[in-house]
């Protein structure tokens, strides 16, 4: 059970992480 709660938190950095770049990319524009 406790692999389900790791693999959601990894998602959830990995997501957290992408949208950073995403918002960063677009202030710079």
């Amino acid at each position: 059970m406790w692999y389900l709660l790791w693999l959601v938190g990894i998602l959830l950095m990995c997501s957290l992480s992408t949208l950073a770049l995403v918002w960063l990319e677009s202030r710079q524009q």
